[in-house]
């Protein structure tokens, strides 16, 4: 059921009861599937990889761009997504320039396509939106439209859309062209008097790429924020450890998740529930001695005038007692969700693997600084942060065995 973004919530009601439950064939100990009420349920307890089984990202790239090696030395200010098309070019977008780079292969730079401003070709928001054939669409959330670029990088079609905004990010595109955003709902006119550690709600909408009205799908618990507020102003900064929303287009559905429990839910494009997967859940707990030791690794992180403002306010802000199982979501070109360990470490992170069917088929570690934004049968493409902040588009191998 599809209702406009002012209509109610939408609540699903599951029975407490299973039935038909099943065991995988090749790995019953891991993974059950169970029905409950025409909603599939996979249950994983471990992953199905054995010792001698998994995929493993080494941590040499195939492809650096951007660096002192490089074939190219093209700057990035800030990279939001690196992607390789089915020709072997390579494309980076630049969210802060506005500009989105194509390169050929061999990293060499070929041309450059956008700009800041409001005119054709031209952004306020830069964000993928996603990939069809050859073409790239590109949202602007600020101006409320998106945006074809050809596969010659040249500026194709562009929409104007109905959405007020996109602040939890764009969620993609659907094999039938529409497109999902979420947002968060906040408040209308002048803010209420609330403090404290609040959860506002995310509403999914869903659009299509002729402009058509803007529909909501679903609405779920979105990001968590500190409010410090009167009847006039009002202050809003993320906390340590905030839940927030995960979600990705997956197989033609919505795969998503408030953080709240290691479990994903996967909907129709209509906003049904088809689908719940519940992954391993390892201790969430937080006790103060991990909360000060997360916080000093986000206090690191900042230049060292801020540390002792921040390490006031970590130490003001209510502590949570459990943190989010994950973070990010990704899909394959061969189906699988890919789901990234929740971490504030710097260092190299984990992803859970699962298979389309929602079984969990194991772990892969990326290197360390690189965060993946597009995953191919046989290598990776994403985002690399050297010690001095400075970014690159990579690309690294994905093997398997």
């Amino acid at each position: 059921m599809r209702t406009r973004l002012c209509a109610l919530a939408l609540t699903l009601v599951l029975p407490a009861c299973e039935s038909g439950t099943r065991t995988a064939d090749d790995e019953p100990a891991t993974v059950t599937f169970s029905d409950s009420a025409g909603i599939a349920i996979v249950t994983n307890t471990g992953p199905r990889w054995g010792a001698d089984e998994g995929w493993r990202v080494p941590d040499t790239p195939l492809l650096s761009v951007g660096d002192a090696e490089s074939s190219s030395n093209e700057a990035f200010d800030q990279i939001g997504h690196v992607a390789q098309l089915d020709d072997g070019r390579i494309v980076v977008l630049d969210q802060r320039a506005r500009v989105m780079s194509y390169f050929d292969a061999d990293g060499g730079f070929l041309r450059t396509f956008g700009s800041a401003g409001e005119g054709p070709g031209e952004f306020n928001g830069f964000e993928l939106l996603g990939l069809r054939a050859d073409t790239i669409w590109i949202a602007d959330e600020r101006q409320r439209r998106v945006t074809a670029v050809t596969g010659s990088g040249d500026l194709g079609e562009v929409v104007t859309v109905a959405v007020d905004n996109m602040r939890n990010g764009v969620v993609g595109l659907l094999p039938d062209g529409s497109w999902i955003v979420a947002t968060d709902l906040l408040f209308s006119g002048p803010p209420p008097e609330m403090n404290g550690l609040m959860r506002f709600e995310a509403a999914y909408l869903m659009g299509d790429l002729q402009g058509a009205p803007v529909d909501t799908i679903l609405r779920a618990p979105g990001n968590e924020a500190i409010v410090r507020s009167t009847s006039a102003t009002v202050e809003i900064m993320g906390p340590l450890l905030h839940r927030e929303v995960s979600h990705a287009i997956w197989n033609g559905q919505l795969a998503q998740s408030s953080q709240e429990t290691a479990e994903i839910s996967v909907y129709d494009p209509d906003g049904t529930l088809r689908r719940l997967i519940r992954l391993p859940d390892e201790d969430l707990l937080i006790d103060d001695q991990a909360y000060a030791e997360l916080a000093e690794v986000r206090i690191a992180a900042v230049p060292e005038p801020a540390r002792p403002g921040m390490r006031m306010v970590f130490e003001e802000m209510p502590r949570p007692d459990r943190r989010a199982p994950f973070t990010t979501f990704l899909t394959d070109s061969e189906g699988h969700l890919w789901v990234r360990d929740f971490s504030y470490a710097p260092e190299s992170h984990d992803w859970q693997v699962l298979d389309p069917d929602g079984a969990l088929l194991g772990i892969v570690t990326v290197p360390d600084g690189f965060r993946p934004t597009q995953i191919l049968d046989d290598r990776m493409a994403g985002v690399y942060t050297d010690e001095f902040d400075v970014q690159y588009a990579r690309l690294y191998k994905l093997e398997r065995f």
